[in-house]
């Protein structure tokens, strides 16, 4: 696993992913994360020490192999963009014996292949404009401090994920979005600056206006069900009335249990 480590970020987009097969080794104290064994050096087991002030592995030490039997260990198996998960070297070395992490790592691929034709066929919605002005809101919500406004290609990911780069359409929903974007600019909910789009106040009163709209149609919706309901009921109680006042009268006769011979 070692011969296959690499130094610096894995990359786990584009083609260079799926070039990836590397191992990372973590070692767990107590289910918190303590080492990551980077090399194996003059008979010496070398790992970086998690720091907390600094929230990576940073410091490098030795451990003894005593160490790393009494802690937990956390294996990754990074094949190409798929990752797989061993708890322990047993559970790795049964799964490289029958083959259950290659066939994982199959149907994970036929997977995301039916996902990815299924979203490449499906016509993308960037024109519904309570739905795009609630995309770039919440992006500005769950932004940090440095938000400086959502580009074009930022409201698509949030939207679809960067999967619509791929689409067949993906330059005519572009335009279209970006459409769709300056007629909320012209309505004052969002300001463009450098191509990109910051929210404003206005933007706030057009969903809490739309929201409102929406329950009062829900109301009258949920209303008319309900006189529906009622409809449905007084015609079959007023059935049930007739037919019983026609068999008092005579007019239609039902036999009684005990004149039913079989």
């Amino acid at each position: 696993m070692l011969s296959k480590r690499i130094e610096g970020p894995i990359i786990r987009t584009g083609e260079d992913a799926k070039k990836v097969d590397t191992f990372v080794i973590y070692l767990l104290d107590g289910g918190e994360y303590k080492y990551l064994i980077d090399r194996i050096e003059n008979q010496h087991v070398k790992a970086l020490k998690w720091n907390i002030d600094k929230r990576r592995f940073y410091e490098e030490c030795n451990l003894s192999y005593k160490e790393i039997a009494s802690l937990t260990p956390e294996i990754i198996h990074y094949y190409g963009v798929d990752e797989i998960k061993y708890n322990s070297i047993n559970e790795l070395r049964l799964s490289e014996i029958t083959k259950y992490g290659r066939l994982r790592i199959k149907l994970n691929h036929f997977y995301r292949s039916r996902e990815r034709n299924k979203f490449y066929k499906k016509e993308l919605v960037v024109n519904d404009r309570i739905k795009v002005l609630k995309t770039i809101t919440n992006i500005y919500i769950n932004s940090g401090h440095s938000y400086n406004g959502s580009s074009d290609s930022d409201i698509l990911n949030q939207l679809y994920s960067i999967l619509w780069v791929r689409h067949p359409k993906a330059d005519i929903y572009k335009k279209e979005l970006i459409l769709t974007l300056d007629s909320l600019v012209d309505v004052g909910c969002l300001i463009k600056q450098d191509n990109k789009y910051i929210v404003t106040g206005r933007a706030v009163s057009a969903l809490s206006k739309y929201e409102i709209e929406e329950l009062r149609y829900d109301q009258q919706l949920a209303t008319q069900q309900r006189m529906s309901h009622m409809t449905l009921a007084i015609v079959i109680l007023t059935l049930i009335t007739a037919v019983g006042g026609l068999v008092q009268a005579g007019v239609i006769k039902i036999p009684t249990l005990f004149s039913l011979h079989l």
